[in-house]
């Protein structure tokens, strides 16, 4: 006789609940097997279901207090969010002329703007954005490091502290 290896498991997340009882009516009997229990274990599964029910929704109406990880984490963003921004903002607008200038070169667009030879202003057009696409990632760093040097104290002393070192 040879042995199978099975694993099986029930998934019996508390949002599953109403689908289990739903589906449970509509099972014969004979494969509802072990399910079937009686009223007071059924009362007890449901409670305790409806007990994570009202701590999940409960959480999300407390007070959230603020540690110190918080802080940190909102000081990481502070030296953060004004590269970044930096770094979007200009990337995209220099992506912009860069392509305005292939457009030109590409397309009529410059005979529908009046211009009879498009070719020369796309051109250079197209290396200005890329001229300016190319220094966004300098400039980046630049800002990025500026601002670190500016809050490497405070991050500093407070991830020590956290750490416990």
């Amino acid at each position: 006789m040879q042995s199978e290896n099975v694993f099986s498991y029930i998934y019996r997340a508390p949002e599953n609940l109403e689908v289990r009882n739903i589906r449970n009516i509509y099972l014969p009997p004979e494969e509802t097997g072990s399910l079937n229990k009686s009223k007071k274990e059924v009362f007890q599964m449901r409670n305790h279901d409806q007990e994570f029910l009202v701590q999940k929704i409960r959480t999300q109406y407390t007070e959230v207090k603020h540690t110190e990880l918080d802080a940190l984490k909102a000081l990481d963003a502070k030296v953060k969010k004004p590269a970044n921004f930096f770094a979007y903002t200009y990337g995209s607008a220099s992506a912009i002329i860069m392509g305005a200038g292939m457009s030109l070169v590409m397309t009529d667009l410059g005979s529908i703007l009046g211009l009879e030879n498009s070719m020369a202003p796309g051109i250079v057009i197209g290396v200005v954005g890329m001229a300016l696409a190319l220094t966004t990632y300098p400039i980046y760093k630049k800002i990025l490091a500026g601002r670190k040097k500016k809050y490497a104290a405070q991050i500093l002393t407070l991830s020590e502290k956290l750490m416990g070192a």
